[in-house]
């Protein structure tokens, strides 16, 4: 929506942009269930994608992949025949030079294009049963969130958790960093005071930064953690057994919280070690602006591998955690245990990962679009609303 202009400024103060609370909230009343109604069709639409169509979608857009590199390859040839074809009619040297060149770049990309859709074509004949195993992973999820809908609550449970503990966090932080000296700096020629901190008042603070971290990390752990323990349950379908979800809480609180706790520490070292290297490097930059390319090179380069051991570390988790709720044993055992066994399955793995990545991509674009379509068609065409939509 673009507001108006200038010359529309009387007329756009008369007309109000949108409703008042009151009315808004009337009418949302009127049209929240559709959205919603909708947006669970679509979800529902999803799942029955997924546990139906899986094998054909997936089928199709590897095909339709293969054929588009082709027609792409034949496209970049084609352009260059165009490339020689002017060359030949051109006297100059020079830019008969820069035509040859130009469509010798083309053919280039042609023939990279092709090498690509027969590599692909080869991998993809290569790798079928591994296809068709992810395409049974696939449908087997969508009937493991229809028959234990419960399961979606988690995260958005999990989210309402984090935030308490987050407004707990920082409610502490406040707490702390006020009990240390108040003082005001003349210097600053500032109204704000500042506070000076002793020895254990830092390391209080620092402690309860740490704790910070590992709260979110087991946050991260026990939301993992549930969901893979419930999925398990639901797939050996256990005797007695109804509830997958609270189960699987009582499993993570009764028997494995140990594991959960360790494994999230190590995510938190992490983290802490991240933040105090942000913080030097920060400070590096200010102390000196214009510091070598060397130095902003090292400093890159370190921020990489951190980024890429925070990356690993929650790889070995996740597993882990899974681990953990098949056999039931420590940490460390499942740890080793699963990254051996995604070693001994690593073409398995990455081809069921990739796809089922695609889906989860083409599942979230496809609810929104939908949801989005329909929300504005409402806008558009209800009164009680398109008569408030100022447009010029």
């Amino acid at each position: 929506m673009r507001l108006p202009l200038s010359s529309d400024v009387s007329v756009f103060r008369k007309q109000s942009l949108s409703p008042s609370l009151s009315e808004m909230s009337t009418i949302s009343k009127k049209h929240k269930a559709i959205l919603l109604i909708f947006n669970r069709l679509g979800r529902l639409s999803l799942e029955v994608l997924m546990r139906f169509c899986a094998g054909p979608l997936i089928w199709t857009s590897i095909f339709l992949s293969l054929i588009f590199l082709a027609l792409l390859g034949t496209w970049l040839y084609s352009s260059s025949l165009k490339y020689d074809r002017e060359a030949a009619t051109i006297n100059d040297p020079a830019i008969k030079n820069a035509k040859l060149t130009e469509g010798r770049r083309w053919r280039i990309y042609a023939y990279i294009a092709w090498i690509i859709a027969v590599i692909s074509l080869i991998v993809t004949f290569c790798f079928c049963s591994r296809i068709r195993l992810a395409i049974a992973v696939l449908k087997a999820s969508a009937h493991f969130v229809q028959d234990t809908f419960s399961v979606v609550l988690v995260p958005p449970v999990m989210f309402v958790l984090l935030v308490l503990t987050f407004l707990y966090f920082i409610v502490i932080c406040l707490f702390l960093y006020s009990s240390g000296e108040a003082y005001h700096d003349e210097s600053h020629k500032t109204p704000f005071g500042s506070y000076r901190f002793d020895k254990k008042l830092r390391i209080m603070l620092l402690y309860h930064v740490f704790g910070g971290f590992w709260s979110l990390a087991l946050n991260v752990a026990l939301t993992e953690f549930i969901i893979a323990s419930a999925t398990i349950m639901w797939y050996f379908r256990e005797k007695g057994l109804s509830g997958y979800v609270i189960a699987s809480v009582f499993r993570a609180f009764r028997f494995h919280l140990g594991s959960l706790v360790f494994g999230s520490l190590l995510l938190a070292l992490v983290w802490a070690v991240r933040a105090i290297f942000e913080y030097f490097a920060e400070k590096a930059e200010e102390a000196a602006p214009d510091a070598s390319g060397l130095t902003r090179f090292l400093i890159t380069c370190m921020r990489s591998c951190l980024d890429c051991f925070n990356r690993l570390i929650r790889f070995l988790n996740r597993n882990a955690y899974i681990q953990i709720a098949l056999t039931g044993e420590n940490f460390c055992t499942s740890a080793r245990e699963s990254f051996f066994l995604v070693l001994r399955n690593s073409l398995r793995y990455a081809v069921t990962t990739g796809l089922g990545g695609i889906f989860i991509m083409v599942g979230r674009a496809f609810i929104a679009v939908l949801t989005t379509v329909i929300g504005y068609f409402i806008i558009t065409r209800v009164s009680a609303y398109s008569t408030k939509i100022v447009s010029p």
